[in-house]
């Protein structure tokens, strides 16, 4: 002990202190260390949960982000898919108005046919009667001019041909 009083520490002195020093580092680590590290792992604990968290959203968001993309092709599937009914739903109206139109077209020009037909046969018979009546003119004014009989044939038998010809031309 004799060293410690020659280099000027009392030792009542340094045991007070040491004692000092103990109570203080109890009554730090009890009120000041123990509350700052609680105080850290808690922070620590938030921490991680919002970086869990941070990672759970964006996990989210990408597996939102494909079902968006999924959505969209879908929705361009069902489009194409709509579109080609559309199409073939036309096509098929296009041929039918074509068909109904080239049946109204074969009725009408059926019609008409028979009309010209109705009207040839029509001018034919009259052309005929007026011919026939020509000829009984021609033939009465040779009569009263007094022709002879061969002559008289003749000239009916070209009428009766130039009616036929002209049959036949029509």
């Amino acid at each position: 002990m004799e060293v410690f009083t020659q280099l000027g520490i009392k030792p009542l002195l340094l045991v007070a202190q040491i004692i000092n020093f103990l109570i203080l580092m109890f009554l730090l680590k009890r009120f000041l260390y123990k509350p700052i590290l609680k105080m850290l792992d808690d922070r620590k604990k938030k921490i991680e949960e919002s970086m869990q968290q941070a990672k759970d959203i964006e996990q989210q968001l990408q597996n939102a982000e494909k079902m968006k993309l999924e959505k969209q092709e879908d929705a361009k599937k069902q489009a194409s898919k709509i579109l080609d009914q559309a199409k073939k739903d036309a096509e098929m109206i296009r041929k039918d108005i074509l068909t109904k139109s080239d049946d109204d077209a074969k009725r009408v020009i059926k019609k008409a046919t028979d009309e010209m037909k109705g009207e040839k046969e029509k001018l034919l018979s009259d052309v005929k009667k007026q011919a026939a009546d020509l000829t009984m003119l021609a033939t009465q004014t040779v009569l009263k001019k007094g022709l002879d009989e061969q002559k008289q044939r003749e000239l009916i038998g070209e009428a009766i041909k130039e009616i036929d010809n002209f049959k036949i031309k029509s």
